[in-house]
């Protein structure tokens, strides 16, 4: 890739050369994504020199096994810009091809699933019994804690479907 001065510097400070060039085309939120890409990039890679297409087809199976194909797209994405912006300034005349993912890669998750450990009823209305009845956060009004928990427990309602509960529209007193 960069045959320039570039071609012995870090691969990370040309990453971090081309994010300062672009902030007003990337959204903040997406800049934090960006080096993390840049990271795992980075330590796959190395030196600049050392993207090729082999290399890039390497980084793509040995990523699909420790995450989902959706991240290594978006981490491919990353790499795409980055050899636009070499090529633009000239660190490189013909940047190598970064192939798309095969539509039937998966890839891994990236975190082992939670493992859950079962309560009895009995269990549940004893952990619930230890809560505080009211608490506050810092500067705000104080609200139930136990009563949300005895509600969740007795009618299996998911956290979302509690929040959006309201009197007097869904809870009438003596119902």
């Amino acid at each position: 890739l960069p045959r320039r001065p570039a071609n012995v510097a870090a691969l990370a400070s040309l990453f971090e050369e081309c994010r300062r060039a672009r902030p007003t085309l990337v959204a903040s939120n997406t800049s934090g994504m960006t080096e993390t890409h840049a990271r795992h990039i980075c330590s796959h890679f190395g030196l600049p020199v050392s993207i090729t297409p082999a290399s890039i087809a390497d980084y793509c199976r040995e990523r699909l096994g420790k995450v989902k194909r959706k991240t290594v797209q978006k981490e491919l994405s990353t790499l795409r810009v980055f050899l636009a912006w070499c090529q633009e300034r000239g660190y490189c005349q013909k940047p190598p091809e970064v192939p798309s993912l095969p539509k039937r890669a998966t890839g891994t998750a990236a975190m082992p699933p939670r493992r859950v450990t079962p309560l009895s009823p009995e269990e549940c209305r004893a952990i619930i019994a230890h809560l505080h009845e009211w608490a506050s956060a810092k500067g705000q009004v104080a609200f139930p804690v136990r009563a949300k928990y005895e509600v969740a427990h007795e009618t299996g309602l998911r956290p979302a479907t509690l929040k959006a509960l309201s009197v007097p529209e869904h809870y009438s007193k003596g119902a």
